[in-house]
């Protein structure tokens, strides 16, 4: 609206940052691997910043904040990755996520459910899984939006076995909900995969 640029001004723009980005794609340049190609882009987009310290960008970013929270945790730690600051392995962060677990339950028993203590420590809880999904070559919000169909399913199948007993689910003790959950559980697995044993 004001003048400032064209359409043909973003183009180029991105024209050339592609072209300037992938030289084993636009140049004589190769890549062993899609590991190395990603490497060499990290290494330009980093020079590209060094040579502008003025903006004072981080290695994070470009990572945006309107993702979703569980993918953002694991893009930051995948950038922060390529500085070094990692585990090597799966292995290696399954210590951190038993940390932050015992964190979390110090904070609740020290400053009680709803402190802002117990939320900082449920957010590093998170944050370490998403870094352990990473290093699983998982995506946390697929593997979380898959565990919430299971709980859908499991949920609503315990819902029908209590109609057809005529008790409804607010109407029974938690041993007795437990039961009906394994039950669900149970009853789908073998949906799922009937040449199991019961």
């Amino acid at each position: 609206e004001e003048g400032a640029f064209e359409a043909t001004d973003v183009c180029r723009a991105i024209t050339e940052k592609m072209l300037r980005r992938h030289p084993h794609v636009f140049e004589a340049q190769s890549a062993d691997s899609a590991d190395a190609a990603h490497k060499s882009w990290e290494a330009i987009k980093a020079a590209e910043r060094a040579a502008e310290p003025s903006k004072g960008h981080s290695v994070l970013s470009g990572v945006p904040r309107s993702l979703p929270a569980l993918l953002r945790a694991q893009r930051l730690s995948k950038k922060a990755a390529t500085q070094g600051f990692d585990w090597s392995s799966a292995e290696e962060v399954l210590p951190k996520v038993r940390e932050e677990w015992e964190e979390l339950a110090e904070a609740l028993t020290d400053h009680g459910q709803g402190s802002q203590r117990v939320e900082e420590e449920l957010g590093d809880l998170l944050f370490a899984i998403a870094n352990l999904a990473r290093h699983l070559e998982i995506n946390p919000e697929e593997a979380l939006r898959r565990a919430g169909e299971r709980f859908s399913d499991r949920f609503m199948l315990m819902e029908q076995l209590a109609e057809a007993s005529q008790q409804p689910l607010n109407e029974r003790g938690i041993d007795d909900l437990e039961q009906l959950w394994q039950d669900a559980k149970r009853r789908l697995r073998l949906k799922s995969h009937p040449t199991e044993t019961r």
